[in-house]
């Protein structure tokens, strides 16, 4: 089931978390991390934007065609591989950057919509809002808590 304003050609461009499981050598973005979680928004923002990028720990706003290769960081707290409190600040306004360039090359601006969980979606809150894009929180407004409620509204989202 999807909403008229998920339709491709509506303008809407994809934040997608990434995730802790990767890949062992470089490869396309999009390929790098093998969670279903991930896979699942990936389906998502490939089914229901016009454009999509990965909100990665390490590299900040990746393409999805940009070889990466396997790293350990987070913005996690509960990750041993977290960043750290100041870095996650620093990520934030990086990301919050890249997007700004990224968008004013797309007339008109679309609609950011993110998808992703809030240890990357937390940072972006106070940039977001400050903003001149539209910005949509799927998880939040329809209320998803964690991972499983998450994946189960993506699914039932997308084709299979």
């Amino acid at each position: 089931m999807t909403m008229d304003s998920s339709i491709p050609g509506s303008n809407r461009f994809a934040l997608v978390g990434c995730g802790s499981a990767k890949q062992d050598t470089p490869v396309p973005a999009r390929e790098l991390y093998t969670s279903t979680y991930f896979a699942l928004k990936r389906q998502y923002a490939v089914e229901h934007a016009d454009s999509w990028r990965i909100l990665s720990a390490k590299h900040g706003l990746v393409a999805p065609d940009e070889p990466i290769g396997p790293y350990d960081a987070s913005l996690s707290k509960r990750s041993d591989s977290y960043i750290g409190d100041n870095a996650v600040a620093t990520w934030g306004e990086r990301v919050r950057a890249s997007l700004e360039t990224h968008l004013s090359e797309l007339d008109p601006t679309p609609t950011v919509v993110v998808l992703a969980g809030e240890d990357y979606a937390r940072p972006l809150d106070p940039l977001l809002e400050q903003s001149r894009f539209d910005v949509e929180w799927p998880f939040r407004q329809d209320d998803l808590e964690g991972i499983g409620d998450q994946m189960h509204w993506l699914s039932e989202q997308t084709d299979d």
